[in-house]
């Protein structure tokens, strides 16, 4: 790697004569790219190589044309970069299934008669954060209307989010004097 100089010489009719030059050796990029990984829906995978001087960086699929690329989707993804060498490395990403919670559209409490409804994310998950409560259980008692948010995480750490609303609905009662 680096330049070499090279010194030639020959000799005709008894005479000799010397021609020196130099040559820039090139040595193939070593390409450091990260394990094969997998990645939750909605996430990115940022990918950056060292920066060789005067590369040309070719990606695919064409994600980038620089050292680093954003990889936002499954597949193979492989790259090769000329620097007057070449060198190829490949990675491949997988997507783990998207995780779902569901809480339910709406609810109804009469806050009047101290009614409690129960928001339940489900189980399984290894993180709760409930809002605006900020509770880290699993499921919450609700006496107040309002809008009530969870997100959750799973073991691979992967999110999801639901929201619903708990709504005012009172029972309509008539009196008549007597």
């Amino acid at each position: 790697a680096g330049i070499h100089q090279l010194h030639f010489w020959w000799q005709v009719c008894n005479e000799f004569d010397t021609l020196y030059d130099s040559l820039n050796v090139a040595t193939p990029p070593d390409l450091q790219l990260p394990e094969d990984t997998s990645f939750c829906e909605g996430d990115s995978v940022i990918v950056s190589l060292a920066e060789f001087p005067n590369a040309r960086y070719t990606w695919q699929p064409d994600v980038s044309q620089t050292n680093r690329a954003i990889l936002y989707q499954p597949g193979t993804y492989r790259v090769t970069v000329d620097n007057g060498c070449q060198a190829t490395a490949s990675l491949k990403l997988r997507q783990f299934p998207s995780i779902w919670v569901e809480l339910g559209h709406e609810f109804f409490i009469c806050e009047d008669d101290s009614e409690m409804v129960r928001l339940d994310a489900g189980k399984g998950f290894d993180r709760y954060r409930w809002y605006p409560t900020q509770d880290s259980t699993q499921w919450i008692d609700v006496t107040k209307t309002d809008s009530y948010f969870v997100m959750v995480s799973d073991f691979r750490g992967c999110n999801a989010e639901a929201g619903t609303r708990v709504k005012r609905r009172c029972p309509f009662y008539l009196y008549f004097p007597n």
